[in-house]
């Protein structure tokens, strides 16, 4: 419950950042520990690639193998966060925005 709290907080200050400016033709998708191509995530990845061709779906995949595998057999939908343009510091949370 806490990491999906965090999750919304972050999107929350993207979204501040954009200057609510979000392009909502991009969805991005992830899982477990930005490792993972898996669960619902992945299925809801596939659905709309196939079915949903105004929106342009991306993934995170932070293991550079298993990306390029992915690349190889889906196209150029997946990417990796490397680079925190918000850092939140207070006493009860720690959170990092990357894009």
């Amino acid at each position: 419950m806490v990491d999906k709290i965090k999750a919304l907080l972050k999107g929350q200050a993207a979204m501040l950042l954009a200057g609510n400016k979000v392009n909502k033709k991009i969805w991005i998708f992830s899982s477990t520990d930005n490792e993972e191509f898996n669960y619902n995530s992945r299925a809801l990845f596939l659905y709309v690639r196939h079915n949903l061709p105004e929106i342009t779906p991306k993934y995170v995949i932070n293991d550079e193998k298993k990306r390029r595998s992915l690349k190889e057999q889906y196209g150029d939908y997946f990417f990796e966060i490397t680079k925190p343009v918000l850092i939140i510091h207070n006493k009860t949370m720690l959170s990092t925005i990357c894009f």
